[in-house]
């Protein structure tokens, strides 16, 4: 990548390039994305977009929005004004109840259901799950490798881990994960970009979502009734000690969110890792070795390549935020991979360096919010990363790779390579 890390002045209108990025986002990591954040940045540190909505891209501000208890997460109808055109739906309505998009204090009502399940105890307690976890995808691998000698390594590697790993953390039993895994599916190509029948997809998730919801609502009632040693079990529990417990509505809802933000960005955060290993191939028997280093390239890959390039917020009352006023009612595009790109926080933003600080990377948010998977999705990603060039140092990913045409994300559906 380049490694000017001076801003240009704006040449074009913020809202162009903004529908640009948004767009250019949703595939490989390039020369042209790494473009689009230097003129995003040259618009910052806040940027009117029109109707109401601005984008906040310069480190100070995007590290205020996330953790400013007045800036507030996006409900259900503020999502609505960002989708535009998406009609509303029993999948659109998916997370509507979740943590997600609620504001406190009904936010740390849910939170404090599920956070004890990860804490740094229970987290080093899985690492022996996952590494047996990724040794079993990688003993898989060869028989995998089709008649041109490739072999897919998202379907059978950045995806079977994770899946496996929240499926396993939430007690998900195995006979009932390819019925939820389908679904699952479903509902994330409705997301993508395509030139296909979007009413079609649209139905397709409905039905999954709504049989989702039915099997999450079945699980849990079974795990009412026959606590297990899992997180299940222990959200259920917490929930029901509580004066004011979960909904069924809100719980099934938020096991719903728990399973999908459990793989779907750790599934890109470990091919993007595997994308820029291929490019800058001296840093994976570094990787390899494991030590610090595995973790410096997990956290570089989060501030450079990160899965989710931006997050919502808005503001009810007028806020100042990095010298501007933000109006009542504001919709916040909150650009947390051009912050992580800010030449003030990270001098020479476009070199990949393991070796820097990554205290402060945004890319999993802040705040209230803060992701609380976070530390989860990087000790898979570093295992991961570590065993299969431990494995296969010879390593080359092999043809076009397929891009997850997901708005606003950046990420692969297939990564062919020869081991």
């Amino acid at each position: 990548m380049s490694q000017n890390t001076a801003n240009p002045a704006p040449v074009r209108p913020v809202d162009e390039v903004y529908t640009e990025f948004v767009r250019a986002g949703s595939g490989r990591q390039s020369e042209e994305w790494v473009r689009l954040i230097r003129e995003m940045a040259a618009h910052g540190p806040i940027a009117d977009l029109g109707r109401n909505r601005f984008a906040v891209i310069g480190f100070d501000e995007v590290d205020e929005a996330l953790k400013n208890p007045e800036i507030l997460m996006i409900d259900f109808e503020h999502q609505q004004r960002f989708l535009e055109d998406v009609p509303d739906s029993v999948s659109v309505r998916a997370f509507a109840d979740t943590m997600l998009m609620q504001n406190p204090p009904n936010h740390t009502r849910m939170r404090k259901v599920f956070r004890r399940a990860f804490t740094p105890r229970r987290l080093n307690l899985l690492r022996d799950s996952i590494e047996a976890i990724v040794d079993r995808a990688l003993d898989a691998l060869p028989e995998k490798t089709g008649p041109d000698g490739t072999v897919d390594l998202v379907d059978n590697f950045t995806y079977r881990i994770p899946i496996q790993v929240i499926s396993d953390l939430i007690g998900i039993p195995e006979a009932d994960r390819p019925r939820v895994e389908a679904d699952a599916e479903l509902f994330i190509k409705a997301t993508e970009l395509g030139d296909g029948d979007d009413g079609e997809r649209r139905r397709l998730a409905d039905e999954g979502t709504e049989r989702l919801q039915e099997y999450f609502r079945g699980f849990i009632a079974t795990r009412r009734a026959e606590p297990a040693e899992d997180l299940a079990s222990e959200a259920i529990a917490n929930s029901d000690a509580m004066e004011d417990p979960l909904t069924e509505n809100e719980m099934t809802s938020n096991f719903l969110l728990l399973y999908f933000a459990g793989f779907f960005t750790t599934v890109h955060l470990i091919g993007n890792g595997i994308v820029h290993g291929d490019r800058e191939r001296h840093w994976m028997p570094l990787v390899a070795s494991g030590g610090t280093v595995a973790d410096g390239y997990v956290g570089e890959t989060l501030r450079a390549w990160p899965s989710i390039l931006f997050t919502a917020r808005r503001v009810a009352d007028p806020v100042e935020l990095g010298g501007t006023t933000l109006p009542a009612d504001s919709d916040l595009v909150v650009m947390t991979s051009v912050a992580n790109r800010d030449p003030a926080v990270y001098p020479d933003p476009d070199l990949f360096d393991p070796y820097r600080d990554h205290g402060r990377v945004l890319t999993f948010g802040g705040g209230a919010h803060f992701c609380i998977g976070a530390a989860l999705a990087k000790m898979e990603a570093r295992v991961a990363l570590s065993k299969l060039w431990e494995r296969h140092p010879d390593m080359r990913l092999s043809g076009e790779p397929e891009l997850a045409q997901v708005p606003g994300v950046i990420g692969y559906n297939r990564l062919p390579a020869r081991l």
